[in-house]
C-alpha cells in the first residue's frame, strides 16, 4: 500500500482468491489518509500480517505467487498489469521480500500515525537517546533517577507504541519518525 491511497475492490482484484493468511506492506505516508488506516485495521483484525516502511517504489498485489497486479504508470492504479509465474513474477516476488524484511511490524498501525498522542515523552526520548549511546539499563535508571523497572516498562511501552519487536526496531522507527530531533545532544 503506496500513498496516495487507493482503495482496491474486489472487481479490481478479479482472478486473486481472497485468502485469510496474507502479507501487507503499508508505506509510512499512506497512514495520511483515514481510509488506509481503516484498511490496516480491517487487515490486521482479519489476520494480514502487517509491516510499515519508510517508502515504497510501486503499488503491487501478489496472489499467491500465482498471479500479480501492478500498475501500468506511477501514481495509478489502472490500468494494470497482470503478471503470471516466470521471471517477472519472481522478480517482483523478490522486491516485495526485500522491502518486507526492512519493514518494522505494525501490530497496531491505527495508532502510530505521527499524532502529538503518540509521540514519547521528554522523559521517554531521553531514555532512547541514552539506548541509542549504548547505556544499560541500570546507568539510564540512576541517570534518570528512577527505577530500572522503571526504564524497562518505558522501553516496553515505547516498543508497543511503535510496534517493534526488538529494541533495535525501536530505533530505526525513532529515527524514521522523528522521536529522536526533540532533545539535543548535550
Amino acid at each position: 500500500m503506496t500513498a496516495p491511497y487507493v482503495n482496491v475492490t474486489s472487481d479490481r482484484m478479479a482472478g486473486l482468491d481472497d485468502h485469510p493468511q496474507c502479507r501487507i506492506l503499508i508505506e509510512e505516508a499512506a497512514f495520511k489518509d483515514e481510509a488506509a488506516v481503516e484498511a490496516a485495521q480491517h487487515s490486521a483484525k482479519s489476520g494480514c500480517e502487517v509491516r510499515v516502511i519508510d517508502r515504497l517504489p510501486f503499488k503491487l498485489i501478489i496472489g499467491d505467487r500465482d498471479r500479480a497486479l501492478v500498475p501500468q504508470s506511477p501514481g495509478t492504479t489502472l490500468p494494470v498489469l497482470l503478471v503470471h509465474p516466470g521471471v517477472i513474477m519472481d522478480a517482483l516476488v523478490a522486491t516485495f521480500e526485500v522491502h518486507w524484511e526492512r519493514a518494522l511490524p505494525c501490530k497496531t498501525p491505527w495508532r502510530n500515525n505521527g499524532s502529538d498522542d503518540d509521540r514519547p515523552t521528554e522523559q521517554e526520548v531521553t531514555i532512547l537517546r541514552h539506548l541509542a549511546r549504548g547505556a544499560t539499563e541500570q546507568q539510564i535508571a540512576l541517570t534518570l533517577s528512577i527505577s530500572k523497572r522503571t526504564v524497562i516498562r518505558r522501553i516496553q511501552l515505547l516498543m508497543e507504541r511503535a510496534g517493534a519487536e526488538t529494541r533495535f526496531q525501536l530505533a530505526l522507527h525513532a529515527v524514521r519518525v522523528g522521536w529522536l530531533s526533540r532533545v539535543t545532544d548535550s
